[in-house]
């Protein structure tokens, strides 16, 4: 994985100092049972340096980018209005459109209110911002969602042998429901840490003589 090739170039290195992946959980009830679910969006969007916005349906990979596999529509977003704002730190630039599209979103990820500044969301590069809000939102969010789940994908679950385990648990949610609800209003906006160690230490290389083992790994890239 790329966090492997990252250890493997110093074993000190932690790979969460270069790159940190994150997702979108929500929860509702129904019938008066909590439920939750990640939340699944099909189209793609990259705000790059609050300037530029790419939205469609192509994938970063060879599939969608190529010209000559699969069939994608994406529209790319040039700022020509800019106005004052900060970026590393040092006063920038950025595109009136691409930058108030990843406020509006970043306030929807972390739960901000109407009334809330987002003062803290301005320089999205700046340790305040990103080891201080967005970071540690993530982490709680996700250990309530856990708690009160037992969620799956997980980083918990390593192999198929502790998925089997985390399943046969009864989760809060079924046992008290009532608790349950309460540590549920702790969670602000939709923000989760990504479960990067799921299924880790297990083979995911298709099955010899399965379909999917006579198709050239390209295909899957």
């Amino acid at each position: 994985s790329l966090f492997e090739r990252i250890q493997a170039i110093d074993p000190g290195l932690d790979p969460r100092n270069y790159v940190m992946v994150f997702g979108l959980r929500n929860y509702d009830e129904i019938k008066g049972k909590p439920i939750t679910e990640i939340v699944y969006v099909h189209s793609k969007l990259m705000i790059v340096d609050d300037k530029k916005a790419i939205i469609g349906s192509a994938n970063i990979n060879d599939r969608s980018m190529v010209g000559s596999r699969d069939s994608e529509i994406g529209v790319l977003i040039e700022d020509t209005d800019f106005i004052d704002s900060t970026m590393g730190g040092e006063p920038y630039k950025v595109g009136k459109f691409a930058h108030d599209l990843r406020l509006r979103l970043f306030r929807n990820h972390l739960g901000f209110s109407p009334s809330e500044s987002s003062r803290k969301l301005l320089d999205p590069t700046s340790r305040e911002f990103f080891k201080q809000l967005w970071v540690p939102q993530a982490a709680k969010n996700s250990l309530i969602y856990e708690e009160v789940f037992n969620c799956l994908p997980s980083d918990q679950a390593q192999t198929f042998a502790d998925v089997k385990t985390i399943r046969s648990k009864s989760c809060l949610a079924e046992i008290d429901p009532s608790t349950a609800k309460r540590k549920l209003t702790e969670i602000k906006g939709h923000l989760v840490l990504m479960p990067v160690q799921f299924l880790a230490r297990e083979n995911l290389r298709p099955a010899v003589g399965t379909a999917e083992s006579l198709v050239p790994y390209v295909t899957f890239t």
